[in-house]
């Protein structure tokens, strides 16, 4: 991704969908064939799905369904009413990413605060 213009219309090309996350909604982007495995994405600390913009058509080219959130209290999602601190960020996605995908198994990348979370997330 060399430009905001293509960044834009990487955004354009997602199916967007929202869960609750206390008052507000998380938001979600999805990529990739309907039926693929899917893929989750969780981005670094003071970020947003952007952070996968180079990966994501790759990826979602390969055959994962490939779902990125804005977490909780990032982008565009709504901060938890909880706290803001890593802990309490997985139970908002794992509420979410079953309303979207049921109890299907599902490989989940993270770098940074998204592997931070991502081991909090695993170790729950």
């Amino acid at each position: 991704m060399d430009s905001m213009d293509e960044v834009d219309a990487l955004r354009r090309s997602a199916e967007r969908t929202d869960t609750p996350c206390g008052d507000g909604t998380l938001v979600w982007h999805r990529w990739g064939p309907h039926g693929g495995p899917p893929l989750l994405l969780l981005h670094g600390g003071s970020g947003s799905w952007t952070h996968w913009v180079r990966n994501i058509e790759p990826l979602a080219r390969a055959g994962p369904v490939v779902w990125v959130p804005d977490m909780p209290g990032f982008g565009d999602a709504a901060a938890p009413p909880d706290g803001h601190d890593a802990d309490v960020l997985p139970g908002w996605l794992e509420r979410g990413l079953t309303s979207l995908i049921g109890a299907a198994p599902v490989e989940v990348v993270g770098f940074s605060f998204g592997a931070l979370v991502a081991g909090l997330w695993a170790d729950a």
